[in-house]
Parts: structure tokens; sequence; C-alpha cells
């Protein structure tokens, strides 16, 4: 599968800098996090995705390439099935929220998407323990390191189910 599109899950300062990453590659990105204010739904995202096109500090090799991000919400944008060839997770380091944001993204990740967490401090294993049998096939760690635009090594981490095939592929990747 060659990977096209990617969701990254969680806006902060790392989930910014790999979406950046991810578009100066030329992947479509959708950034998204959670819904912290009803008047303004993508409060959190939208600050992602300032960041990441300030103009004056762009994280984007070229504004143009802005037009392949695009933000929004986990209400909103995890009700229905994603086009998404991978989710990388960059939530806070918390089991549950990274449980909660899982559960939601399984109901509606094409069954080939590759799942992904860049958690450095909780055990792979153990978040994989909210997928099914089958989703944990799917599902890696993907650690990118601080600033990823600058650290060009990325360490990968399968959990105990995870397939020699998604290894390959978030390899090549």
């Amino acid at each position: 599968m060659i990977i096209r599109k990617a969701t990254v899950l969680g806006a902060g300062v790392m989930g910014s800098q790999i979406a950046a990453l991810l578009v100066n590659a030329g992947l479509k990105v959708e950034l998204l996090d959670v819904v912290i204010d009803q008047e303004d739904p993508n409060k959190l995202s939208k600050a992602g995705y300032d960041r990441i096109t300030n103009p004056k500090k762009s994280m984007l090799f070229d504004l143009d390439l802005a037009a392949n991000l695009t933000y929004g919400n986990y209400d909103e944008q995890l009700k229905e099935a994603s086009d998404s060839d991978i989710f990388i997770e960059a939530v806070k380091e918390d089991l549950e929220i990274k449980h909660d944001v899982w559960g939601k993204v399984a109901k509606v990740a094409k069954k080939e998407a590759i799942l992904a967490t860049n958690t450095s401090g909780i055990p792979i294993n153990l978040i994989a323990k909210v997928f099914s049998k089958e989703d944990k096939k799917r599902f890696v760690g993907l650690h990118f390191f601080n600033p990823p635009r600058f650290m060009k090594l990325v360490e990968i981490i399968p959990n105990q189910e995870t397939s020699e095939e998604v290894i390959k592929q978030v390899t090549e990747f």
C-alpha cells in the first residue's frame, strides 16, 4: 500500500510537527484534536494548523503545501468512514485518553489503514489492549524524535500481534 493520506491525532507541539513533516513529504494530512470549546470545536486543531502555517515561522518548506493540510476534531471527523492510509496518534501520555481516541478511530479506519502511536512512555502492548485481535495486527509504535523535521530517525515498535507486513510498510514509509 502506498501511503498518500494521513490523519494525525493530537494537534499539540509534537502532533503539529509530525503533520508538517508529512505535508512536506507530499501527503495529504488531516490534523485532529478534542473539542474543548463548543463555540469553537476546532480550537486546538486550528491552533496546530496556525503553528504549522505561520508565515513568519512556517514549518512547511513552501506555504503552498498548506493546501494539503486540513484540521478538525474527533467528534465530527471520526463519525464516518475515513480514507486515511495511516493514523498517527500524538496525544497526552495517558492510557485512558489514548484508549478513548483509538476506540473512535477503530470504528472509522479502513481495514488496511495502519494505526500508529507516537508514544514514548507507555508500553505499546498496553495501548494495544483496546484493539480487536485483527486490529492489533496493524497497530504499531511509530516514535518520531523531537523535532521530527531535523531528527531524521523514527523508532518502529511492534506490539505482540503486529504483522510483518505492517512493519515492512512503516519501514518503507
